[in-house]
């Protein structure tokens, strides 16, 4: 859900020069279990990590996968509550042990939060204090209708929700940051069509429009190889 957005702005303008894009989008794990089921499109945007496995298991064509957009998960908190710091890993750590209700997502950004407070023995202490979102329903939301009192999730996810005042990236030593990625589908009986929307979705031209949706293109230090091909 991160990416609905930009995704909805990006099809509309990659379709005035190719084929049209409809976009539907869905909460990742959902999206990852459809496809496994056999529900046809022709090409997938999900955490990159998401897009590895179902190429593992021949769903999306190895050679197609193509990283598009980079997000950095971010605190926030309802926009009555009182503010607490947060740049430092410490003051992250505070401000998480006093909460009474941590909100987030299934996505990634969820489950590298749950990795986080393991990391810092925090998760057993903290166990029945997690809020988890149902699929599809963001953080944010949360939030906003008073069912807890901190979140974590992509800053994309926040924009334009009432209520909600984000505090910011965490800091760079305990960031999560997911990277989005497309594939073509192996069912998709235009694979070459569905290539051609890929690198139109990842066309330099369109950054400055990524960047309004609170998102970045992916960097060569994310680790994730660019592959061209469809084929």
């Amino acid at each position: 859900m991160a990416t609905k957005a930009v995704l909805a702005d990006l099809a509309t303008r990659v379709s005035r020069s190719g084929p049209e894009v409809v976009v539907e989008s869905a909460g990742g794990v959902a999206v990852a279990h459809r496809l496994r089921e056999g529900e046809r499109a022709d090409l997938v945007v999900l955490a990159h990590e998401s897009i590895v496995g179902l190429a593992g298991e021949s769903v999306v064509v190895p050679g197609s996968i193509r990283p598009l957009f980079r997000s950095e998960a971010v605190l926030a908190i309802p926009s009555d509550a009182p503010t607490p710091g947060i740049a430092t890993r410490s003051e992250v750590i505070a401000a998480l042990a006093a909460a009474h209700r941590i909100g987030y997502s299934t996505g990634p950004s969820g489950d590298a939060l749950l990795l986080r407070l393991s990391e810092w023995g925090l998760r057993p202490g903290l166990e029945d204090r997690l809020v988890q979102t149902r699929p599809g329903v963001s953080v944010a939301r949360l939030l906003a209708d008073g069912g807890a009192d901190i979140g974590v999730q992509q800053r994309s996810e926040f924009a334009g929700v009432d209520g909600v005042r984000v505090l910011g990236a965490l800091p760079a030593d305990c960031a999560i940051t997911t990277v989005f990625t497309a594939a073509v589908l192996s069912c998709s009986t235009r694979p070459d069509a569905a290539a051609a929307v890929i690198a139109g979705l990842a066309d330099a031209a369109y950054d400055p429009v990524v960047r309004s949706h609170g998102l970045e293109r992916p960097q060569p230090s994310d680790g994730h190889p660019v592959y061209c091909s469809a084929r």
